[in-house]
């Protein structure tokens, strides 16, 4: 068995030992190489964006976006999309006794508050195409979370 830190107990010194000894793991407060997409919620957030301005961007997960759920299959309390996008229902609340909008999560929060409603973060395309308006909570002017790899950006 390995022991545990701090523990008094060593086992056998190495047949090849080092002629350095080991630094110990340090933590790295350098940025995530991890990073995730945002896209416009909806077709109004790109009427009125900057010049420059992207309607999408790729971003470190720990910043604050707001959420958009899809589910390809029928929540009792989620809005149906718009016409043009058949078979898919929105939304943008938490799963809290008084459904509250999420409007400021990080990407990891975005996650849990949709897979809590047994759904998903909607796509780039879902939000660009104006599938998830009618999700309401004010996000339709603000970026927010998508399930879209930053490969297909």
């Amino acid at each position: 068995a390995v022991p545990s830190l701090g523990s008094t107990t060593s086992r056998a010194p190495s047949a090849f030992p080092s002629a350095v000894p080991s630094l110990r793991p340090t933590i790295s407060n350098a940025p995530s190489s991890v990073r995730v997409v945002v896209s416009c919620a909806s077709l109004k957030c790109v009427e009125r964006l900057a010049p420059g301005d992207q309607d999408k961007d790729i971003v470190d997960p720990e910043q604050i976006y707001g959420v958009r759920c899809c589910s390809d299959t029928f929540i009792s309390y989620f809005e149906p999309a718009k016409s043009q996008c058949p078979n898919l229902w929105v939304y943008s609340r938490d799963l809290s006794p008084t459904p509250t909008c999420v409007r400021d999560a990080t990407y990891s929060q975005a996650l849990g508050v949709c897979q809590a409603h047994g759904a998903r973060l909607c796509t780039a395309e879902e939000n660009l195409n104006d599938c998830t308006r009618p999700a309401r909570c004010s996000l339709n002017d603000e970026k927010v979370w998508t399930s879209t790899p930053p490969s297909a950006v």
